[in-house]
């Protein structure tokens, strides 16, 4: 199913954010050019999805944002797509892809005081990944606050 109708499928049954996160009613397939087999594809559901239903319905905006705050705090691996996702949109963002700016503000803030809280158990256990099984995802978290610090000026 095509991720335009997976998300107004999530929306109907008040999943979005377990459809944002993969979960296991929602099988949005990732790119091959995606570097992480078993993972959501961030940049495939916020261009082929989240854009295509903000262009009927201006209201997803606040729900992607509000999925993503809610996210951060769900869980080790919702604070690990949170910022992939957050990322992805400041990317895209930059390069004028994106028919909406996400509110980066609030989001910041929740997702660095969650880090801050969850970040040597994260360091130490890794992150549990569905079937993937957990992932040392402690590398890529940095990677991509050293990211999003020097292409677009926000600590983390």
């Amino acid at each position: 199913m095509e991720v335009k109708n997976q998300l107004i499928r999530s929306i109907e049954n008040d999943s979005l954010l377990e459809c944002l996160l993969g979960g296991e009613n929602y099988c949005i397939e990732s790119s091959p050019y995606s570097p992480e087999a078993g993972q959501i594809d961030t940049g495939k559901v916020i261009s082929k999805g989240i854009y295509q239903l903000y262009l009927e319905n201006k209201n997803i905006k606040k729900l992607f944002e509000q999925s993503l705050c809610k996210m951060a705090t769900s869980s080790d691996y919702g604070l690990y797509m949170s910022l992939k996702y957050f990322a992805s949109q400041l990317f895209k963002e930059k390069g004028r892809l994106s028919p909406f700016e996400i509110d980066k503000s609030h989001l910041t803030e929740v997702i660095k005081r969650t880090l801050a809280i969850k970040e040597t158990t994260i360091r130490s256990d890794g992150i549990g990944v569905g079937i993937v099984g957990h992932i040392d995802a402690w590398p890529e978290i940095e990677r991509i606050r050293r990211v999003i610090k020097s292409e677009y000026g926000i600590q983390l």
